[in-house]
């Protein structure tokens, strides 16, 4: 773990912080994502009229799902969530 023995303490902060503002059921993964590729297909999607519900999805499989960003496929499902085309994912990804 990135984190090594301070993980289960930060897990723990986080998902108090969220319960804050009213966010519950999340999965904090013990993995730190680099969100490069989530971050370009973003400006992708705000390209194409659809940045927020890109967003929402993305946000949605890190926090709730524990999915991995740095995932091509993920990604590309994501795009296709929010209303875009995988193959245009994918090939923005390139």
């Amino acid at each position: 773990s990135l984190f090594g023995p301070r993980a289960a303490g930060m897990k723990a902060h986080v998902e108090q912080f969220a319960c804050g503002f009213g966010v519950q059921g999340m999965t904090v993964s013990g993995h730190l994502n680099n969100t490069r590729k989530a971050l370009a297909l973003a400006e992708w999607a705000r390209d194409n009229g659809k940045l927020e519900a890109f967003r929402h999805a993305a946000t949605d499989a890190y926090w709730r799902r524990g999915e991995n960003l740095e995932d091509d496929a993920v990604l590309a499902r994501l795009a296709e969530e929010a209303g875009l085309s995988a193959d245009g994912a994918r090939t923005a990804l390139k």
